[in-house]
């Protein structure tokens, strides 16, 4: 017989009634929706691929916080036999203690993306023009401020002054592409700089100079991605992030249901991919799977990158990312997808002009994906980066262990976490 948790019985026979009428609404939502499923016509194998992802691992002691970073791209074509031959692979690893102790888990989260983007920019020198790359989750998500900038926005706290104060933004794009988190170093807070002079630095946790390090950090991962993107559109590379769950309801615009459920309930097997024409606009608003990034109202480019620091809120606010979902096998979980584009790639255009180019584009990078290699429905080069790039909790230990850390405690071990 089940026990019930005694603090949770009252809301049980409430809850139960509410879940069973959102079941109904299911019911009917599936038999009068509109799916906008198109089918995947002639698979096309790309002439080059290439993949990115990263991992990371943290040891968080009473003192410093103790990370671990690792970006891995690789890159193929075909041969003449029809496998894939390897064009190269770049890994970028780093290890290091968090100066200062403070904004932790964003700023180790950007460490992983700087180098997720840094390894993808080396894999791209290797391949020649023409062919897709493919990066893992939502370009949306890379470029969305940290939280914390939406408070300082209108205050006179914003840490662009305290970087101005330090350090040259161009140094920051020179020296970015040399090795990544160039940022840590030119800011001095890096561990070689901590030891230098820095004095109690590495304890006091400065609140003002970890906002700084964190902006600035975050101009480094998007001043990469911009070049990523450029450098991919120059050697007619399409950029293609995809993104194994998706909560968005930009297709159905639906205010219940992801429309992920939805393609699910009105097409719950067969391949294709999934967009509505409907929702493309030309206006200033783009609005459906064709809009601003750096969406008008929520957050603004000048917003985001104050004194368009490096040109950053030109080339981010006119920035275009074509969204739809896609199928890629029979049975296999939908995927949502995201292409970026530059500014003057689709303007000028009608709505019937763009809602056909759309179309095109969307049919041409579904045939690629198709194109692919795939397990469980899902790009087998993405499956290989995800596993090559992983920090396992095994290999956290070791590497945590060979620092001499394994005696020093945690912040919550007492709690015995």
């Amino acid at each position: 017989m089940a026990v019930y948790p005694s603090d949770f019985y009252g809301k049980i026979s409430v809850k139960r009634g509410l879940i069973e009428k959102l079941a109904y609404m299911q019911l009917l939502e599936s038999t009068s929706l509109d799916h906008y499923r198109k089918p995947v016509c002639g698979p096309v194998r790309p002439l080059q691929q290439a993949a990115t992802d990263g991992g990371l691992g943290v040891k968080r002691l009473a003192a410093f916080t103790v990370y671990m970073v690792r970006g891995y791209s690789v890159a193929y074509k075909p041969s003449d036999t029809g496998e894939n031959m390897p064009l190269g692979e770049e890994i970028y690893a780093d290890l290091g203690v968090l100066i200062p102790p403070s904004r932790e888990e964003t700023r180790i989260s950007i460490y992983r993306d700087i180098a997720e983007i840094w390894s993808a920019v080396k894999i791209l020198d290797v391949m020649d023009n023409s062919g897709v790359y493919l990066g893992d989750g939502s370009i949306v998500s890379l470029i969305v401020e940290p939280v914390v900038y939406r408070m300082l926005r209108s205050t006179e706290r914003h840490p662009i002054k305290c970087i101005n104060e330090r350090i040259d933004l161009n140094v920051l794009e020179l020296e970015s592409i040399k090795e990544p988190l160039a940022s840590r170093r030119l800011l001095g807070v890096d561990e070689a700089s901590a030891v230098r002079g820095s004095g109690n630095l590495l304890l006091r946790g400065d609140r003002e100079l970890g906002d700084c390090a964190l902006y600035l950090e975050f101009i480094e991962k998007t001043v990469l991605l911009r070049r990523l993107l450029v450098k991919a559109w120059e050697k007619n590379i399409i950029p293609i992030f995809i993104s194994k769950s998706s909560r968005t309801s930009f297709l159905y615009n639906h205010d219940l249901y992801t429309d992920v459920f939805l393609i699910q309930l009105a097409d719950p097997m067969e391949p294709g991919y999934f967009y509505n024409p409907e929702r493309v606009s030309v206006s200033g608003d783009i609005e459906g799977h064709l809009w601003r990034l750096l969406e008008k109202g929520t957050i603004s480019s000048l917003d985001l990158f104050p004194e368009n620091v490096l040109g950053l809120a030109d080339f981010y606010s006119r920035l275009n990312v074509l969204r739809f979902y896609v199928r890629l096998a029979f049975d296999a979980p939908v995927l949502r997808v995201e292409v970026p584009f530059s500014s003057g790639e689709l303007e000028g255009m009608s709505k019937e002009e763009l809602s056909k180019n759309m179309e095109t584009i969307i049919s041409s990078v579904s045939r690629e994906l198709v194109g692919l290699e795939l397990t469980d429905g899902y790009p087998m080069i993405l499956k290989i980066v995800h596993e090559r790039s992983k920090i396992t909790a095994n290999e956290a230990a070791i590497l945590f262990g060979s620092l001499g850390l394994q005696a020093r405690h945690g912040s919550r071990e007492v709690l015995g976490e």
